[in-house]
């Protein structure tokens, strides 16, 4: 039986950051020094989704020498990160290169081995097979701390009779799968379900990396987990937070005569052997997420992404007194904070005094500063000036006024 350490770096990239991005990866080294590996999530270096800034010059190039930098830091500890790679970046009239979606494994100061991404998703929010080739290289296990470890990166592990399968068959001991797998509501006991029949099925425990944070349009909601030989979910990480979870898993190894036959097996590249340890760290439990907690985790993360990657600092918003502002306000404030909240009042006749009340008392309970700013006259300003402009009427409070049969201005 060998004890393996791994980390599951749930970190929140930025789409073209790539300095960023690796800053944020050299940032969790010391915290994954004793651990045989660690996994970082889909396209790390680069962030995801990458559409059409995979095809800009230069940019495949600038990629590699990303994870070049990690693998320069890479120590003991194998490091699994994702990045865009390809031979050459096309130049002027020339053919652009396929590009790949694919991760790098670092060990000892350099890239020990590269996969590239087989399973392209071309559904839903996906168009990968429009920026990237499907990888076609030969697969191969790579022993991490004495264990053979089969890489995948995540539509692979749900294709029947894809990668993930003939690593199993090839003889591997683990599954590390990493992750830009998009939030929807349910969408994580989808993962666990197949992340647990793959463990099942195959007698071999499957590591689970996803990526968390907002970007543009899509929420990415973590929940990484590991899964052991039964299937049963050992290890979880929080859902829309960053975490790094660090997890032993016992695995049985294959003595003489076991394993895959010479038929099947696949070429092991060698990176490090087993570590004795006798201690045995237990990943705290994460309890689940009801559905309405679900969807405000989502609901903040998407907040908070938008706003701070879009480099944006504050956010500024009308409080009526009534329940959608406010809301909208605490999404705001668990997302960025309360100093970077800004709220207007903005009474006017149609304000009751227990909604301005109501407001007033939102913004001292959440600590956000806060703006008075009457509207009544600006309001009465604005009807005088439509209705002398259109014609007909009179000015006044009246919210519509008919100007000619058949039509109406509101105001």
């Amino acid at each position: 039986m060998n004890r393996f350490r791994l980390a599951l770096v749930q970190v929140d990239t930025v789409v073209g950051d790539l300095d960023g991005n690796v800053d944020r990866v050299l940032a969790t080294l010391d915290g994954v020094a004793d651990c045989d590996l660690a996994l970082y999530p889909e396209m790390t270096v680069t962030g995801y989704p990458l559409e059409d800034l995979v095809h800009k010059p230069g940019f495949v190039a600038r990629s590699r020498e990303a994870v070049e930098r990690v693998a320069a830091a890479s120590g003991s500890c194998a490091l699994v990160v994702g990045f865009a790679d390809g031979e050459t970046d096309a130049g002027p009239g020339e053919p652009s290169a396929p590009a790949y979606n694919a991760v790098a494994i670092c060990h000892g100061g350099q890239i020990v081995g590269t996969y590239h991404k087989e399973c392209l998703p071309t559904y839903d929010v996906f168009d990968e097979a429009r920026d990237f080739a499907p990888g076609v290289g030969p697969l191969a296990l790579y022993r991490i701390g004495g264990v053979r470890v089969g890489l995948a990166i995540c539509e692979d592990l749900w294709v029947a009779g894809g990668p993930v399968e003939r690593l199993l068959v090839g003889g591997a001991d683990l599954i590390a799968t990493v992750n830009g797998s998009p939030y929807h509501l349910g969408k994580q006991d989808a993962r666990e379900s197949v992340v647990a029949a793959t463990a099942a099925s195959s007698g071999r425990p499957v590591a689970y990396l996803n990526l968390v944070g907002g970007q543009d349009q899509l929420v990415f909601d973590g929940g990484s987990m590991v899964a052991d030989p039964s299937g049963r979910i050992v290890a979880r990480a929080p859902r829309f937070d960053e975490a790094v979870l660090i997890v032993d898993v016992d695995i049985e190894l294959d003595g003489p005569g076991d394993g895959p036959s010479s038929g099947d097996a696949l070429p092991v590249v060698e990176i490090s052997d087993r570590v004795e340890r006798h201690d045995h760290l237990v990943a705290p439990p994460v309890p689940p997420l009801d559905e309405e907690a679900e969807l405000y985790g989502a609901l903040v993360a998407a907040t908070r992404g938008y706003v701070l990657k879009s480099g944006f600092t504050d956010v500024c918003l009308g409080l009526s007194g009534g329940v959608d502002s406010a809301l909208v306000a605490t999404i705001a404030v668990d997302a960025l904070g309360p100093d970077r909240v800004h709220a207007v009042l903005m009474p006017s006749r149609y304000s009751s005094g227990h909604s301005i009340d109501d407001a007033q008392a939102l913004v001292d309970a959440q600590g956000i500063d806060a703006h008075l700013l009457p509207i009544e006259e600006a309001h009465v300003a604005l009807a005088n000036v439509l209705t002398e402009g259109i014609g007909g009427g009179r000015p006044g409070p009246s919210p519509t006024r008919t100007c000619s049969p058949g039509s109406e201005v509101y105001y």
